[in-house]
């Protein structure tokens, strides 16, 4: 609760600020902040904290920056971003805190996330792979092409049907 008042208030605060200092100075060049610079920087820094939490808390990061996009009205922004860092970062906390965050927003890029978090099934960390098969496993993922489609069924299946694997992995 105290990580989704923080997210809040920094978009909260970075958005007036930004707001004022453009109509209290309309003849000074204009700052190389934007809005989108600000949510980039927001979104980076709430999945950089992702990088070391457990996978709970993984989750609520994902909640805290949906909620946040969501309550401030910028969630094209936070979705771009998100996608960006689906893309570039290599963090197992951070690409599992930003594809839950996206599949909860509209028109997620399931073809990205699956490439993405797919590799992390083979994590050696327990809570890493977990996670990584909680989010696959969703519904939302029949939605892709039927060779994606198969490829991610018979992963799941393979990893299931591994008895030399925890049973919470087995079964998420």
């Amino acid at each position: 609760m105290l990580q989704k008042s923080l997210v809040v208030a920094c978009l909260l605060a970075a958005v007036p600020a930004y707001s004022l200092a453009n109509h209290l100075a309309p003849l000074s060049p204009p700052t190389a902040i934007s809005l989108n610079q600000d949510v980039t920087s927001l979104v980076a820094g709430q999945l950089k904290f992702a990088e070391t939490q457990s996978r709970e808390d993984v989750w609520e990061t994902a909640r805290s920056l949906r909620n946040a996009a969501t309550d401030l009205g910028h969630a094209e922004a936070v979705d771009a971003a998100l996608d960006a860092e689906l893309k570039n970062n290599a963090n197992p906390g951070a690409l599992l805190a930003a594809a839950a965050a996206r599949l909860v927003g509209p028109a997620p890029d399931l073809n990205l996330i699956n490439e993405r978090i797919k590799p992390l099934l083979q994590q050696s960390n327990l809570e890493w792979a977990a996670g990584a098969a909680e989010l696959l496993g969703r519904r939302i993922f029949r939605d892709l092409g039927v060779e994606e489609r198969a490829s991610l069924a018979n992963e799941l299946q393979n990893l299931a049907d591994d008895g030399d694997k925890e049973p919470e992995l087995r079964i998420a």
